[in-house]
């Protein structure tokens, strides 16, 4: 795929630099391109910031932000196999999807992101997460009230509608849990259940491409996830890795990776499970791009309400006012920058030292670009998440259930899958500080409560 040129780049209102941690305001200068070489700093690495007023912008944003990362005709997408993986978290497991409460990926920004593809000749577009449930209804992933994409109010429908307008292409979503076809990687962890390798989706496996679409949310086990953490949704959530009701946190999988040493650091937890699946995607020539939804997000303990996390508004928090998405060639520079709007240490995040010393992404030397300047997009006042002992959450959780591991009926899975999520919220709660937590949010309102 073709990359955004200098020139583009430097016409795209103002840049941010990032080097050694330490921002740096830069201005494109709009002279010829050797003043513009001698004007900007050279990144190693390139995100761009695309801004929209509301809900009813998210479907064109996702579209921008996939067309500046060189989706369009031309592009080298001709005949190419495209996986997008948002983040759907609990879908199927009894929570209700409400784009409100921040939880999921935007299904208007994963529409338009597929368009994008399309348009740009893509030969397969494949739209897949292993949520939490076994399987579920994918009308359920609406639209913002008010919304429609193709006069369509939730995701499915609309993907049937980009299927007639593009016939001679193919686009699917897929329920991992569902297809249950998989390939194994090398994996950092000695755990005996990680001797074959590590499991992953075989169509996620197999794509020329894939597109990772999180929402910006924070962690109560590895601080924040974002668009690596989000490729733990390619594991299965069933038999060998997760059992009915333990599909929150993938417990098997925390436990396999929670004494791995990776990257020269002991007891890398889960963050040496997507690490290892970013590393084994760049050495297998893979080249995949991020997309971070920062429109309604998650703070606190999340990644779920569930877990303790609070919806965050990021229009009433960020200067600019408005959502934005983060778009880049680079994973580790997309997260290295959704860390630093969140207002996180970069250099003491445990994925983002990961991935410098795996040489898997950016995390330093990166210049953010397009509608705003980091300045704008800084998060005020984020509440951060308690941070947990990942072995300690993973083996309090219910050993008994390790007898359940056949599959039974869908509809009694998806409703042991709920009860999980009820008893994993309250391992979560066990580990809390004694202290009020609400002492330290007086302003954040959840749209539940509105």
């Amino acid at each position: 795929m073709s990359p955004f040129t200098r020139r583009q780049f430097l016409k795209a209102s103002a840049g941010t630099w990032l080097s050694l941690g330490t921002p740096l305001l830069v201005q494109g200068c709009g002279g010829d391109d050797e003043k513009d070489r001698q004007a900007v700093p050279s990144a190693r690495a390139t995100v761009n910031a695309v801004l929209g007023d509301g809900p009813s912008d998210l479907y064109r944003m996702g579209r921008r932000a996939a067309e500046l990362l060189g989706l369009h005709a031309g592009g080298g997408l001709s005949g190419k196999t495209v996986f997008i993986k948002p983040n759907f978290v609990v879908l199927g497991a009894g929570s209700p999807v409400d784009p409100e409460t921040g939880e999921w990926t935007k299904a208007e920004i994963v529409v338009g992101i597929a368009e994008q593809c399309l348009e740009a000749g893509a030969g397969k577009v494949s739209i897949g997460d292993g949520a939490q449930g076994v399987d579920w209804d994918w009308r359920s992933l609406v639209f913002f009230q008010g919304n429609t994409v193709f006069e369509k109010t939730n995701l499915k429908d609309a993907v049937d509608s980009l299927r007639a307008g593009y016939p001679h292409q193919r686009i699917e979503l897929l329920c991992l849990n569902e297809v249950n076809e998989w390939g194994h990687i090398p994996s950092s962890s000695r755990h005996e259940m990680m001797e074959p390798g590590l499991k992953i989706a075989r169509s996620f496996y197999e794509a020329d491409h894939v597109i990772s679409v999180p929402v910006l949310k924070t962690h109560a086990l590895a601080d924040m996830t974002c668009s690596m953490k989000n490729y733990v949704g390619v594991t299965p959530s069933l038999p060998p890795y997760g059992i009915y009701g333990q599909g929150l946190i993938r417990s098997e999988l925390h436990k396999a990776y929670a004494n791995a040493a990776s990257g020269g650091i002991d007891r890398a937890g889960i963050e040496a499970c997507f690490t290892d699946i970013v590393r084994w995607r760049r050495g297998a020539g893979k080249k995949d791009l991020a997309i971070v939804d920062c429109s309604i997000g998650i703070e606190g303990d999340g990644p779920t309400l569930v877990t303790g996390g609070l919806t965050m508004d990021v229009r009433e928090r960020v200067p600019a006012g408005s959502f934005f998405l983060l778009a880049s060639e680079d994973l580790a520079a997309a997260d290295a920058i959704a860390a630093t709007v969140m207002g996180m240490d970069t250099a003491h995040l445990k994925q983002l030292r990961l991935a410098e010393r795996l040489s898997i992404g950016e995390t330093r030397s990166i210049r953010l670009v397009g509608d705003a300047t980091l300045d704008r997009l800084r998060i005020r006042d984020l509440v951060k998440a308690t941070q947990f002992d990942e072995w300690g959450v993973a083996s309090t959780l219910p050993q008994s259930w390790e007898g359940s591991s056949r599959r039974k009926e869908n509809q009694i899975a998806n409703a042991v899958g709920a009860f999980g999520l009820a008893a994993g919220s309250i391992v979560l709660y066990r580990h809390l500080h004694d202290h009020d937590r609400q002492a330290r949010i007086p302003s954040v309102r959840s749209p539940r409560t509105r």
